[in-house]
């Protein structure tokens, strides 16, 4: 049987995450998203949302 459940946590205020399209810092990048979860809000380059 399905649970359902719900995300309590707030999303971020600068949300969506802009990605950097020059990747000047993959790393610090990667961190970053980590930081917000097992999921979050993106802009690609080109503001395309995902």
């Amino acid at each position: 049987m399905p649970t359902n459940t719900q995300n309590t946590q707030a999303p971020a205020a600068d949300c969506p995450y802009h990605l950097d399209a020059t990747g000047s810092d993959i790393h610090g990048e990667a961190a970053a998203l980590r930081e917000r979860g097992p999921a979050t809000r993106v802009l690609l380059p080109g503001d395309i949302p995902a």
